[in-house]
């Protein structure tokens, strides 16, 4: 399972949050933490942002629309390294 922001978000108006959500299903029911390593890197961004012309404030409003919010259950503990290397 993925959940890079190519799996997530694959295309510019459509977000597929199934796979992430199986992994935090999962680490619940086991008691598990959740640390999820990273959502947006530069070598599998979505093909629709990397062909895309956008400027600084669009891709701010693109990546803050691409989160999800996930409530931790009592005793579990739930991180997301965001962004690493974005582009180059």
């Amino acid at each position: 399972m993925r959940s890079k922001w190519e799996v997530v978000h694959p295309e510019a108006q459509r977000f597929d949050f199934s796979q992430a959500d199986q992994i935090v299903d999962f680490a619940a029911r086991h008691g598990m933490k959740v640390r999820g390593h990273t959502l947006v890197w530069h070598r599998q961004n979505p093909t629709w942002l990397a062909e895309g012309n956008y400027t600084s404030s669009e891709l701010a409003a693109i990546l803050k629309i691409t989160s999800r919010p996930y409530r931790a259950l009592p005793g579990q503990d739930i991180r997301v390294d965001v962004v690493n290397e974005a582009y180059r």
